[in-house]
């Protein structure tokens, strides 16, 4: 989704099914690495010079937030990842 307030950012979430609880946030940013770095890329292609993204485990809850799905997230900025 865009903001017309910030119209070259943009923020993706990508919701993900099944999932290992077990899995730490180093392991799920590994994961989804490439797959991040493809949609900023494509994005920045389109003018966007931030880009936001967040993988959303919907079935596997946050091992520090029960109440909340396990969750990585990525920052891009002029094409390069934020960390």
């Amino acid at each position: 989704c865009t903001d017309p307030n910030r119209p070259h950012e943009a923020f993706v979430v990508d919701y993900k099914t099944g999932g290992d609880p077990a899995d730490d946030k180093n392991t799920l940013h590994e994961r989804h690495a490439l797959q991040a770095r493809v949609y900023a890329h494509a994005l920045a292609q389109a003018g966007y010079t931030k880009v936001q993204m967040w993988f959303v485990y919907v079935e596997v809850p946050d091992p520090l937030r029960a109440s909340e799905p396990q969750t990585v997230t990525y920052t891009f900025e002029d094409g390069n990842e934020i960390i």
